[in-house]
């Protein structure tokens, strides 16, 4: 899509970060974003259906602290932190002059405090009341976030 669209922005949301090796879905992120710099993001969360982690033989227990891990991890990589041997990747290399801004699903406080301490912005369903939504950012503001701030709100159109 981003090919064929002269402006626009495009983000995978929200990408299950458990399922997925970090370095690995930093590297697919950042090599869009290369190709079309400052029009690219990515959404991540936890995962809450066990039946994902079932058929991905991992843990779905384990799924919390993974996920504490690999937030923070994939935001420094986005900003070209922390290369480490990655430092090799072009795409990821850029990311140091133009970061990937990354959102991070979070419906309580405690997971805003964690996305801003990671660096991440936050991505909420627009399902939960305004006043809540209002809460939840004014905790994640609190913590010194300063990402981007997301609200996904669907809309049916059609005949049923």
């Amino acid at each position: 899509m981003l090919d064929r669209m002269p402006s626009g922005w495009a983000a995978a949301a929200p990408v299950l970060l458990p399922l997925r090796p970090v370095a690995l879905l930093a590297e697919e992120v950042a090599w869009p974003a290369a190709l079309h710099p400052g029009r690219v993001g990515i959404g991540v969360a936890i995962g809450g259906l066990e039946l994902n982690f079932r058929v991905m033989g991992l843990d779905f227990a384990a799924r919390t602290a993974g996920f504490r891990v690999a937030l923070p991890r994939l935001a420094a990589l986005l900003r070209g932190a922390g290369l480490g041997e990655p430092a090799g990747d072009r795409a990821l290399f850029e990311c140091a002059a133009r970061p990937v801004p990354v959102v991070s699903a979070a419906m309580s406080p405690g997971a805003v405090r964690r996305a801003a301490q990671a660096g991440a912005g936050i991505l909420f369903d627009g399902g939960y009341e305004a006043a809540r939504l209002r809460e939840l950012t004014d905790r994640y503001l609190d913590a010194e976030g300063v990402g981007p701030r997301v609200l996904i709100r669907r809309v049916w159109l059609g005949g049923r």
